[in-house]
């Protein structure tokens, strides 16, 4: 080879160094500045539901989350990988990283329960987050995003099942479900107090033991007057006093206990039949209430629309629950019935409407119950609707189906024998046909 031709192919080589050198420059000055990302797993799991992307850029002002996990951790790292996908919608996103073995008196002071626990502030307000999920995650901005103080009073002192209780048939579960989507939940004897307290979002009224003094139900009709909202889980029995509330409303309670005789259990009505409201939009599962009582409607002043309706051959059974239990004519009263219905009116003040949502069972929300079909899901869903929160967000897991992988016979073939056997022989193809070329140059 001539010294000439050897001059300018070292200077090409030179030259496209040169410039490969400047292009991956020119790339890491502009990756700076510019972006893309694309997610090809599958349904998208690596990258933000719309429901997440619409409520980020609804929120105002950055967000600070806190994470107590330990360095190199599998909670860190799945902290970091998730505050990522959320950075890429919202910019203002700070995290702090705390090593919980380096700050104990930090932990003890926030009551940090365990390693990865994430914690969530915006505006003076703080949450914690409930998961390292979007779910968990979207749902904590949400909550710290609202303004204002929630809580639910739950009325005590007659025998009436305690929310924040941890008895089979007391509520306490559920509490704790709604606390952690942000809400607080506080007795109240109107024994003690005088009145229902104005900022109290919601009344929940359960079923009593012993009658209400009349000052008590008094104070009951003055809340509502004043245009509070009222969640009444009843239960077939004696109103003890509430008779009152129940002519205002407009809504009385079937006498007996509903029988299903579709359902595996028949005291356990199996509820499917979902008119369309905000409350049921989407449950997909069916609702289980245990020894309910049947809703009869009557015309009020307040807007009427029933939620859930039972079977067609169910009956409310007016007898003793005893032996063989069937329908009486003339004597039961016969389906389909309703179990659940929401009320609404305008209020006498304020520009939102005065919400009531009465179910005639209780059960279904209690600890035993609970984790039975849309349960959970629709008492969520009632006590969003009377605060107003129907745009809380409900977001399903995505399946990872892009992890799974089953190859056939020719596949299994290729990755048995592909790394010990056909990369080493193409590698040396490869080699002999180099090493060929070079020599009859």
């Amino acid at each position: 080879m001539q010294d000439r031709t050897r001059t300018w192919l070292r200077l090409h080589h030179a030259v496209m160094l040169t410039l490969v050198v400047a292009a991956i420059a020119l790339l890491a000055m502009l990756s700076e500045r510019y972006w893309v990302s694309a997610d090809w797993t599958h349904a998208g799991r690596n990258s933000l539901s719309e429901p997440s992307r619409r409520l980020l850029e609804r929120v105002e002002g950055p967000l600070v989350l806190t994470s107590f996990s330990s360095p190199g951790g599998l909670a860190r790292k799945a902290t970091l990988e998730l505050v990522e996908r959320y950075r890429r919608v919202k910019a203002d996103i700070d995290l702090e990283l705390v090593d919980p073995a380096r700050e104990p008196g930090r932990v003890r002071e926030l009551d940090v329960r365990s390693d990865g626990e994430l914690r969530l502030s915006h505006d003076g307000r703080t949450v914690r987050v409930e998961g390292l999920t979007e779910d968990a995650l979207s749902n904590a901005v949400l909550r710290v995003a609202r303004a204002g103080d929630r809580w639910l009073a739950y009325l005590t002192g007659h025998g009436e099942r305690d929310l924040l209780g941890s008895a089979p048939t007391d509520l306490g579960t559920f509490s704790a479900a709604l606390r952690a989507r942000g809400y607080s939940i506080r007795p109240l004897n109107l024994t003690d107090a005088a009145s229902v307290p104005d900022n109290a979002g919601v009344l929940v009224l359960t079923r009593p033991r012993s009658d209400l003094s009349t000052a008590e139900v008094r104070a009951v009709l003055d809340f509502l007057a004043r245009g509070g909202n009222l969640l009444w889980l009843g239960d077939p029995g004696d109103l003890h006093g509430l008779a009152p509330l129940s002519e205002q409303l407009g809504v009385g309670f079937v006498p007996g206990a509903i029988i299903d005789p579709a359902s595996d259990s028949p005291i356990v009505v199996r509820a499917a039949d979902y008119r369309a409201h905000a409350i049921t939009e989407g449950l997909a599962q069916n609702v289980a209430l245990v020894l309910t009582g049947g809703l009869a409607v009557h015309a009020s002043a307040w807007r009427a629309t029933p939620l859930i309706l039972t079977h067609p051959r169910a009956w409310s059974e007016t007898g003793k629950l005893e032996g063989s239990v069937r329908y009486d004519a003339g004597v039961d009263h016969d389906g389909p019935l309703v179990v659940a219905v929401a009320l609404e009116r305008t209020a006498t003040t304020g520009a939102a409407p005065q919400r009531v949502v009465v179910v005639g069972d209780a059960d279904f929300l209690s600890d035993t119950y609970l984790a039975e079909g849309g349960n959970l899901e629709l008492g969520q869903r009632a006590v969003d609707w009377l605060f107003g929160d129907t745009h809380l967000l409900d977001i399903p897991a995505r399946a990872a189906a892009d992890l799974a992988f089953e190859p056939g016979t020719t596949g299994r073939v290729l990755i048995a024998l592909g790394p010990p056997v056909v990369l080493p022989l193409a590698l040396v193809a490869i080699g002999v046909v180099i090493w060929r070329r070079r020599r009859h140059r």
